[in-house]
């Protein structure tokens, strides 16, 4: 099984919690056993990309500057997702799943299994 998950991170090195629920995420992406990318999609936040470089699992590093964003917003939603949409579509990377995150969750950990029988359920296989 091949997913795809887009997401970004907020800055590290500025708010402990954060830092600690965003390695969190990146942690409960450790345990599952399958063929996994994290596409990030940031705006100019310190000290992702070293920490994507540390955490071992695979990633997409995409950096759009805030001078492209409207004033006084920090990310765009609309941004992120069609970044790594574009990435998804791409035919030589055939994924089976397209899951879009924010980055301060638990994946729970039966998220292959259940992901697998919705696709035996759709007809996927």
């Amino acid at each position: 099984m091949k997913l795809l998950i887009a997401t970004s991170f907020r800055p590290f090195g500025i708010s402990k919690n954060n830092d600690l629920y965003q390695l969190m995420f990146l942690n409960s992406l450790k345990n599952f056993d399958c063929d996994l990318t994290i596409c990030a999609t940031q705006f100019d936040d310190s000290g992702v990309e070293s920490i994507l470089r540390e955490s071992g699992l695979r990633y997409i590093y995409n950096n759009i500057s805030k001078n492209y964003l409207p004033i006084g917003k920090k990310y765009s939603n609309h941004k992120i997702f069609f970044t790594a949409l574009q990435e998804f579509c791409k035919f030589e990377n055939n994924y089976d799943f397209f899951i879009y995150s924010c980055s301060d969750i638990l994946l729970p950990s039966n998220l292959k299994i259940r992901l697998h029988c919705f696709s035996c359920s759709i007809g996927f296989q």
